[in-house]
């Protein structure tokens, strides 16, 4: 909020406004230092899986934190996402696509592991609130994410970031309407 706030012109139109510079150049370079090493921690995540299967399915902490981290690989995927591709040659281009696809595919498969904990949960434990809330954006962000990989295979090269635009702007609308759901239509449900 506070990058926008800074950064933003009102003088100017939404597709008008300069986020190559100040603070908000700051966020995004931020954003791409930390994705190598989020894809070194899920590929840790993905190695480590096999031999402490059922830690999710059975602990809910640890459930947790996978949700969490999952969260904070989408914000991620959004802010390592250039504005336009400005500023960027095609090599740095070309390097940044495949970090995001390789961190969109492991993010995926983690994904659906917590799903599956938590489907798991459910089964055994009934339905719950938090469980509904939790399946409900485990579900988005694995549309999502298998809609980023999937407009990142079909498209063309100079084409790649404007369809993560539109995937974030899916995105966008399916959390809002999932929010709302959360919101008015859960609590009468329980």
């Amino acid at each position: 909020m506070l990058a926008v706030a800074v950064t933003y012109d009102p003088a100017i139109g939404p597709a008008s406004q300069r986020f190559e510079e100040g603070l908000s150049k700051i966020v995004v370079t931020l954003m791409r230092l930390f994705l190598p090493l989020s894809l070194l921690v899920l590929a840790v995540y993905v190695f480590v899986i096999p031999f402490r299967f059922m830690e999710p399915f059975h602990n809910r902490d640890v459930l947790m934190v996978f949700n969490i981290m999952l969260f904070a690989v989408m914000g991620l995927l959004v802010g390592a996402t250039p504005a336009k591709g400005d500023g960027l040659s095609p090599k740095q281009q070309s390097t940044l696509r495949a970090g995001i696809l390789a961190l969109a595919g492991l993010t995926t498969l983690v994904s659906l592991y917590a799903l599956a904990a938590i489907a798991y949960r459910t089964v055994l434990g009934g339905i719950t609130m938090n469980r509904l809330t939790v399946i409900g954006w485990n579900c988005l962000n694995i549309g999502l994410l298998v809609a980023l990989i999937i407009r990142q295979l079909r498209g063309e090269r100079p084409e790649w970031a404007p369809a993560l635009h539109s995937v974030f702007s899916a995105g966008t609308i399916g959390y809002g309407i999932w929010t709302l759901f959360v919101i008015v239509a859960i609590p009468p449900l329980f």
